[in-house]
């Protein structure tokens, strides 16, 4: 028997709750629009991130 990922396939996520969620939300926003963003947190996101 094989170990590993051929033994444990990846499922199909489009079809959960989260996706389907998401690409609502991203259907009724305007483009290019990416709502507030704010800077300090995308820096420390950025840099744990790099950290890991």
């Amino acid at each position: 028997e094989k170990d590993g990922l051929p033994a444990f396939p990846m499922g199909n996520i489009d079809q959960t709750r989260m996706w389907k969620v998401g690409e609502r939300v991203r259907s009724v926003r305007p483009p290019g629009d990416l709502g507030l963003l704010h800077p300090f947190t995308a820096g420390v996101y950025v840099a744990l991130m790099m950290a890991q």
